[in-house]
């Protein structure tokens, strides 16, 4: 994924009245803020998160915080063995084998297998990921499959469930539309993408 040193995106959701607004800063490694607001089932929702990518899309740590009564907070990092950590303990063995975390709030963890994998045209692979459930945060793991649709489209499968979506993505790899969940509002064509 090559992009300029930062970038910011909005999303809309098509199933409440919610944003999210996110930017990606690249150096080294990707340093990515967002905060999705509005509402969900007739309830306030008011989220900050935080993730640190290394350069391949290797997913590093993530804080979620929820501005809400009670303060709901989640820290996830992987540790140089490969472990999660969540908070000061560590997850169970059966999360070793997870590399992706898929937080249901947002579109942009799918762009983290999507953007690790680089798959070609055709070609599919089947993972595990940490899923993160609102509003919960609740953590499970979980098996999904991307497969490369080609024309920057990629099927995404949920493997437990049997769910699937064909999602519409960017040349950077960020979901330009998510059927019946998520749209992205800006930058609509991220050619268009102003420079700062």
């Amino acid at each position: 994924m090559e992009m300029q040193a930062e970038r910011k995106y909005i999303w809309k959701s098509k199933i409440a009245d919610m944003v999210e607004m996110l930017s990606v800063r690249k150096d080294d490694h990707y340093v990515v803020t967002s905060h999705i607001t509005g509402e969900l089932k007739n309830v306030p929702t008011n989220i900050l998160y935080t993730m640190d990518i290394d350069g391949d899309w290797n997913l590093c740590s993530l804080s979620i915080r929820a501005v809400a009564r009670p303060e709901q907070l989640l820290m996830l990092q992987k540790d140089e063995h490969g472990q999660w950590h969540h908070g000061d303990r560590i997850l169970s063995s059966e999360f070793d084998s997870c590399i992706d975390v898929d937080f249901s709030l947002t579109p942009f963890t799918n762009s983290l297998p999507i953007n690790r994998l680089r798959l070609g045209t055709g070609l599919m692979r089947e993972i595990n990921v940490i899923y993160i459930r609102w509003p919960e945060l609740s953590l499970q793991p979980l098996r999904q499959r991307y497969t490369n649709m080609g024309n920057e489209l990629y099927k995404y499968e949920n493997l437990e469930s049997g769910y699937s979506a064909l999602l519409s993505m960017d040349r950077d790899g960020l979901v330009m539309d998510y059927p019946g969940m998520w749209k992205r509002v800006y930058p609509v064509d991220p050619r268009a993408q102003p420079r700062d």
